[in-house]
Parts: structure tokens; C-alpha cells; sequence
């Protein structure tokens, strides 16, 4: 970089940059490393230039141009551009004299400004991008279909916690690879069927089945919640014997798919034999005998 210029600016154009107004506020008040705090002030709009200068006037209260130019390390030549431009963002007064003397505007009511300026921001953003919702042609969608089994694989292997109701075990056997070791998985099984016992999998038997009508077949279908978040239903085809994926992308039927697997949950049966969740209830009586 050319000596005399400014880090923060591109070829003269000041960079524009998201800003956290609490962490600066908590930065002055804590003497955070002062590294950071010049990232942090660059972030609220200033130059890196700019940021020096102010941290070098708040530590001093009052300064000359010349003896600000030494204590932040600025160049002379830039010393008074730099100065007048937190004179224009409102971070530096200017006391009239021979010389010129600067003192810097309290932090506090620096960091309200900011505050206040990024709230109207954010209420003009807001006003407009409704504006720009209302303007959208009305589309009603409910499902994302034929993901593909491989694609909900990819989504499970990030997911914290998976909640799946009416699970067979042919279904789980294909996904469990994909479990994270650090997820919770909750698994209603259908009845009938069984799931291997895993470390981090707690697995009860549904109390009745769920099915979907293809044509006149009756096939399992399997509710897979993501996160709380996302909920994919997956049945397999009793003809091509391939797995089908679809995903609910109307929120609230998101949220019925959530209220429904926590009354599933709660209503089904926890069984556990010989190292296999979701034995029959039948079949665990029996054995207790």
C-alpha cells in the first residue's frame, strides 16, 4: 500500500460497512484491544485513518493538528483532511484559533447518533421491502416436489435435531449414516417395524400407521422434521421401489407438522428389547415373561 494512504478507503472512495453499535459502545467501556476497536469504529462509517485519529483525540480530550499527526501516526499531509472529515460525521469539533484545536465529540452521544441513524435505517428498509412484498403477483406453494433422497441426506447431515414419525426401518437404515453424532433424533416407528439401537437416537412405537394411497397401494409415509424448521415427507414408490421426497414449504403447514410429531411423540409407546428400539409392544410383554 502507497505510504499516506488510507487503508479503509478504495482508490479514494470510502468503503461502506455494516456496523454493531453495542459491541463499540462495550469496546470504549471496556479498553478492548485497540486493534479490534479500530475494525469495530471503521464498521460504524470512519476510515481507518478517521478511527485513529478519534482514539488518539479521546485519549487527550483536546489536540493540534501537528501533535495528533504524531500521537495516531497519521502523515501531516493527511492530518487535516482526516480531522475535517470527523468534523462532517459529527465525531470531531473544531475550536477557531492559531492553532486550530479539535477535541472530540463524547463517545456517548456518538454512539446514540449512530443508534438512532441505523434504527430510521432500518424502519425505511423494512417500509420499503414490504412495499416491495405487496407488490409480488400472489403464489400459493405448498410443497418443493421430487428432492430426491440424496438431497434430504445432504440436509441431515447438518441437522441439529431431527424429529421423524412413522419411520420403517428400510427408511431409517438409508439416513442414519447421515446423523451427526452431536444431533438429537427422535424417531416414532410405524408398527411392525424396527430400528437399530444408536447412541444418540431415542425411538418409541407409533400407536397406529400413517399411510399414503398410491393408486389403490397403501405405502408408509414418513414425516421427517429438520431443525423444528423444515419438514420433508417421504414415502417410497411400490412400483419403481424408489424413494420420493417432498418438501412442505407452506409454514404453517410446517407448524402443523410440528404440533402433530410432539402429540405423536407424546402418545406413542417406548420399547426397547435386546438392543432394538421399536420392537412390538406384543412382542416386549412376551419377553418379559
Amino acid at each position: 500500500m502507497p505510504e499516506g494512504t488510507d487503508p479503509s478507503t478504495d482508490n479514494g472512495r470510502p468503503v461502506k460497512r455494516y456496523f454493531n453499535v453495542e459491541t463499540v459502545g462495550a469496546a470504549m467501556d471496556d479498553g478492548a484491544d485497540r486493534d479490534a476497536l479500530l475494525d469495530e469504529l471503521q464498521r460504524l462509517g470512519l476510515t481507518r485513518y478517521e478511527a485513529q485519529a478519534y482514539l488518539a483525540l479521546i485519549s487527550r480530550n483536546i489536540d493540534t493538528a501537528k501533535q495528533l499527526s504524531r500521537d495516531s501516526g497519521i502523515p501531516r499531509t493527511k492530518i487535516y483532511a482526516v480531522l475535517e472529515g470527523l468534523s462532517n460525521k459529527g465525531w470531531v469539533r473544531i475550536l477557531s484559533g492559531w492553532p486550530l484545536l479539535f477535541r472530540p465529540v463524547d463517545p456517548t452521544r456518538v454512539i446514540a447518533g449512530k443508534r438512532r441513524e441505523y434504527e430510521s435505517f432500518l424502519g425505511h428498509m423494512e417500509k420499503k421491502l414490504e412495499e416491495e412484498r405487496k407488490s409480488m403477483p400472489e403464489k400459493f406453494v405448498i410443497t418443493r416436489r421430487n428432492l430426491g433422497l440424496d438431497n434430504l441426506k445432504g440436509i441431515v447431515k447438518k441437522a441439529k435435531t431431527l424429529f421423524m414419525s412413522n419411520v420403517t426401518r428400510a427408511l431409517f437404515e438409508e439416513l442414519a449414516p447421515a446423523f451427526r453424532k452431536d444431533a438429537k433424533v427422535l424417531v416414532v416407528v410405524a408398527p411392525g417395524e424396527s430400528v437399530p439401537k444408536m447412541d444418540n437416537v431415542e425411538a418409541k412405537m407409533a400407536s397406529m400407521p400413517i399411510v399414503h394411497m398410491y393408486d389403490d397401494v397403501e405405502v408408509a409415509a414418513t414425516n421427517v422434521l429438520v431443525d423444528e424448521e423444515r419438514s420433508f415427507n417421504v414415502l417410497r414408490n411400490p412400483y419403481s421401489k424408489k424413494w420420493e421426497v417432498d418438501e412442505m414449504v407452506y409454514e404453517d403447514c410446517v407448524a402443523c407438522f410440528r404440533d402433530f410429531w410432539r402429540l405423536g411423540w407424546e402418545s406413542a409407546n417406548g420399547v426397547q428389547v435386546e438392543g432394538v428400539w421399536g420392537c412390538s409392544a406384543k412382542k416386549a410383554r412376551s419377553k418379559k415373561r
